[in-house]
């Protein structure tokens, strides 16, 4: 496979090569940050890195071979990015890809995987005319990859012996306790399910489990030599007064715990809009949390979601009214429960970025469309009218009430996708 992997390109620039010498064209090799960092633990790394740095030296060999003729050739080595390579070229299971996914957006120094576009930009920059005096260079191209110290996750099955924690700013994986408060609910069973994937010592904590953010039982022994506390906490009671006194209250225990214990990162899920719907009970007293998570004086990192694909046909159920599901004309950009615990997940193993960060969904459409989307893919025949005085849930929303204004992280898993992975029943 190493052999056929590094043939490859030979064949094809054999083929251009003519072409090119008339046209004074280019080529550009697509290498990996692995052909300089080594890979073990699943099959097929080595060759993969072996071929890979075959590549990087046939680049040089070629610009010098090449330059009488007009032809330059130069390299991009791309560092880890967002494709389903691990899981359909490298096989691995979805647990072993998540754990090898986690671990690399922890090293990274610019905090996160690449997409495909970071990479084909700077392609098209190699092989464009700008670049006429730039021949027989790898370019990397890999958020600071290449910098830092790095191993793969562990093997599957392989057991691993905890280890004294070291910062991230020091480019080293380390494993770190993790507790996680509300731990058994939809986004922290998956955040949990992600991080041990990763080979953390992972605490989930809930009532059931004898850990109460809002009383303050068992906390203490919870975060006893933790690094990391991920506050998914959500208030039993809906009710205004109810949960602004749950989040203000949860917090502040939750803080004084953390400040005991030294916990030096706490992360936290709030929602993308809260501080434009004053008039929402439950959003005002989201914005109350995130205050309070500001001013104990704990490192921090807010993560703010939109409204989660798994609540869509709740929405529906709330929005009828004689038959018809009204909803507000506003635009929606929900996110998949998945993606959500991925972006959690990824910064809980980051450094503290003592600020907040929007997710949400890769497609945004309005209300009506997404809502309408989702009861036709059921069979459910209600029909969805989109009505500029129809509430959400009793309140009033905006054309861009629930969706992030700037810049914002977009998962991965688009509404058709999730529908057909969705649990049924």
């Amino acid at each position: 496979m190493r052999r056929r992997r590094s043939r490859l390109p030979v064949v094809d620039a054999a083929a251009a090569v003519p072409h090119l010498a008339k046209t004074g064209g280019a080529i550009v090799n697509v290498s990996s940050t692995l052909a300089r960092k080594p890979a073990a633990g699943f099959a097929g790394f080595a060759d993969y890195a072996a071929s890979k740095a075959a590549l990087e030296q046939l680049t040089r060999c070629w610009a010098l071979e090449l330059a009488a003729k007009g032809v330059r050739v130069n390299a991009v080595a791309a560092g880890p990015v967002e494709t389903a390579f691990l899981r359909e070229r490298m096989g691995l299971s979805e647990e072993a890809a998540a754990a090898v996914e986690a671990g690399e957006r922890a090293a990274i120094p610019l905090g996160r995987r690449g997409e495909p576009d970071d990479v084909a930009a700077w392609i098209v920059a190699l092989a464009a005319p700008s670049a006429a005096w730039v021949t027989g260079q790898v370019l990397g191209v890999d958020g600071g990859f290449s910098l830092v110290r790095w191993s793969r996750s562990p093997r599957p099955g392989h057991v691993v012996r905890p280890r004294p924690r070291r910062t991230v700013a020091e480019g080293r994986i380390d494993l770190m306790k993790i507790v996680v408060i509300g731990g058994s609910g939809l986004i922290g069973s998956k955040v949990v399910s992600r991080l041990r994937a990763a080979a953390h010592e992972v605490v989930a904590a809930s009532p059931s489990t004898g850990v109460n953010a809002l009383t303050g039982e068992g906390l203490s022994e919870a975060l006893a030599g933790a690094q990391v506390v991920v506050d998914l906490t959500n208030s039993p009671s809906f009710e205004p007064q109810a949960v602004l006194d749950f989040f203000r209250t949860s917090g502040r225990n939750l803080a004084a715990a953390e400040r005991a214990a030294g916990v030096g990162h706490h992360v936290a899920l709030s929602i993308v809009g809260t501080e434009r719907t004053p008039d929402n009970g439950y959003f005002r007293a989201k914005v109350a949390q995130e205050e309070t998570i500001k001013g104990t004086g704990v490192p921090y990192t807010i993560v703010r979601a939109t409204q989660f694909m798994e609540f869509l046909g709740a929405i529906a159920d709330a929005s009828l009214s004689d038959g018809v599901v009204r909803l507000p004309t506003g635009q929606f950009q929900p996110i998949a429960a998945e993606d959500v615990a991925a972006f959690v997940a990824e910064a809980a193993l980051a450094a503290p970025r003592n600020g907040t960060f929007d997710v949400a969904g890769p497609e945004r459409a309005s209300f009506d469309a997404f809502v309408g989307r989702y009861l036709a893919a059921t069979g459910d025949r209600r029909p969805v009218v989109a009505d500029p005085a129809a509430r959400y849930f009793g309140w009033t929303v905006e054309e861009l009430s629930l969706v992030p204004l700037g810049e914002a992280r977009l998962g991965r898993i688009g509404f058709d996708e999730w529908f057909q992975s969705r649990p049924r029943g």
